[in-house]
């Protein structure tokens, strides 16, 4: 049996029907939760992060591990703030 699929560009603008067989709609399935899966994974590492380098701020830190909490500090601070709190609420509640 097939599927059809309405596949569209990032703009929204070139659209196009496609017949999917249904093993590879499987396949993109599987994928898709996979995806989703390490997405909220990801999010709690970045949730433990943010709340290792807050409680870090007033450590007297090496070098080495100085230079590497600075850059952490600046990757979340470059996070947006809703996913920065999705992050430290996903880390807090051990979902996953």
């Amino acid at each position: 049996m097939n599927n059809i699929a309405v596949v569209s560009t990032s703009r929204g603008r070139d659209r196009r029907v496609v017949n999917l067989p249904e093993h590879d709609v499987n396949m993109l399935r599987a994928e898709l939760e996979l995806m989703i899966h390490e997405d909220t994974y990801l999010k709690r590492i970045a949730g433990a992060a943010a709340l290792l380098v807050a409680r870090l701020d007033r450590v007297c830190l090496s070098g080495g591990t100085a230079m590497a909490a600075f850059a952490l500090a600046g990757l979340i601070d470059d996070m947006p703030e809703e996913l920065v709190n999705e992050s430290l609420n996903l880390f807090k509640s051990g979902e996953c």
